[in-house]
């Protein structure tokens, strides 16, 4: 019986240790600076970016998606309603940017789209949850399925926050702009990976401002 149990704590013990050496492991590789979209791993990435490079992000999706754009796509935008297109059928692209998305956005949409005479309303949340409510005709892009819908645009993150020219490594090269793969701006040396100085920075584009540009970019 002692022997039973005294296996049966080691074993305990492996897989506490091995659990928190994947969960160290993990937090370290997610503060390392990311190449490709495909390497970030939350959803706030997106907040950060100002709108017009998230919708360039978004076209560049659609196209790889073998969507066909006629015209303005985004809802409400143009004069003259533009739309997605892929397999006969009209699809039409609406951002929430400034906050998470309620059932009240959800049933403006759903109006919103069937006014403007598309058969699907693809719509982007950059934060983790969005309502649980079946909605018809709208697909709606956030949390891990926007991480996933990015994940075949290959393209370096963009940078976050520009670099002033003084700014030097230790090493005397220039520091640049970077993303990790949590998605939190960084500085990081011009001569990394030989070099390894990583600064990490104060969040920008708080959420009032990025409503503003949003607010300026859609009028």
């Amino acid at each position: 019986m002692g022997l039973f149990l005294g296996l049966l704590f080691f074993w305990f013990l492996v897989i506490v240790s091995a659990k928190s050496v994947f969960r160290i492991w993990s937090q370290r590789r997610s503060l390392q600076p990311a190449r490709y979209l495909k390497e970030i791993t939350s959803v706030a990435y997106y907040q950060r970016l100002p709108p017009h490079k998230f919708e360039s992000l978004v076209m560049q999706g659609l196209k790889m998606r073998q969507f066909t754009l006629f015209g303005d796509p985004c809802l409400g935008r143009s004069e003259e309603q533009g739309y997605a297109w892929k397999k006969g059928k009209k699809s039409i692209v609406v951002y929430r940017l400034e906050k998470p998305l309620t059932p009240a956005d959800l049933h403006e949409i759903e109006i919103s789209a069937r006014f403007a005479r598309a058969e699907k309303a693809i719509l982007f949340s950059p934060f983790a949850k969005a309502p649980k409510k079946k909605t018809h005709g709208l697909e709606i892009i956030s949390g891990k399925k926007m991480l996933y819908w990015f994940t075949d645009v290959a393209e370096i993150p963009i940078p976050l926050v520009k670099t002033t020219p003084a700014e030097k490594c230790e090493c005397g090269a220039v520091m640049k702009d970077r993303v990790s793969r949590a998605g939190a701006p960084l500085l990081v040396c011009s001569m990394y990976p030989d070099c390894r100085v990583i600064r990490h920075q104060q969040k920008t584009n708080p959420p009032t401002e990025m409503a503003a540009i949003h607010k300026a970019l859609m009028a």
